[in-house]
């Protein structure tokens, strides 16, 4: 049996992010991952996106969290970041919950960058209440994989189980005992206990409850 300080569920990158944290603290981790490779699923497919807070004009505290949490992961990984491209918001003249207004008001609180532009030839301005230059960064999320598939490999104190789940799970005091198993492996027989068959305690339904029968064509 292997023991481990912590266990660390999921390889993506905030699986990996927090093995690596917990391993720099000199703690022995286990980093269990579902798929035959980490960074797999969303932490590779997305929008590659860091958000500023502009996409949450109806709630100050998520769009203050998104760009202070955005000016944290490009500070770590700047290498990774795409600085170079226009950004634009639009509010749309018909279903937009916020208008203009509203828009630059919450943009002025945040102190995020919110330029009107009067004029765009990639947008319908007969669709639009207004449009606006933001800044936002993206990132490669190829280049981020590879760099924490490698840091994750090379860090003493972190062991890798891909292609792994959590089985079963037990608690012992303060210590758990976790069962891994391969999910692309067969299931280990069960053995199945029917319970013993126990007395009727209904009675059988009177002439008035019984279902009646449907005519026979």
């Amino acid at each position: 049996m292997q023991r481990f300080d912590f266990v660390v569920i999921g390889g993506g990158i905030f699986g990996c992010y927090a093995a690596l944290h917990l391993a720099g603290k000199g703690a022995k981790v286990a980093l269990v991952e579902k798929e035959k490779r980490l960074f797999q699923k969303a932490s590779l497919v997305n929008q590659a996106r860091l958000h500023s807070g502009y996409h949450y004009p109806r709630s100050i505290a998520t769009a203050a969290l998104s760009d202070e949490h955005k000016e944290r992961f490009t500070a770590e990984h700047r290498q990774f970041v795409n600085f170079s491209f226009d950004k634009y918001y639009a509010i749309d003249r018909f279903g937009s919950f916020t208008d203009p207004q509203q828009f630059e008001r919450f943009c002025a609180y945040l102190d995020i960058r919110c330029e009107r532009v009067p004029e765009h030839n990639f947008f319908n301005f007969n669709r639009l209440e207004a449009l606006y230059r933001t800044e936002e960064f993206s990132f490669d999320p190829v280049l981020l994989r590879e760099f924490y598939r490698e840091k994750v490999e090379t860090t003493p104190g972190i062991s890798v189980f891909r292609d792994t789940i959590v089985h079963a799970a037990a608690a012992s005091g303060k210590d758990w005992t976790l069962e891994l198993q391969s999910p692309s492996a067969p299931p280990p027989p069960q053995t199945i206990k029917p319970s013993p068959p126990q007395p009727s305690t209904s009675k059988p339904p009177s002439s008035s409850t019984l279902p009646t029968p449907l005519p026979m064509p």
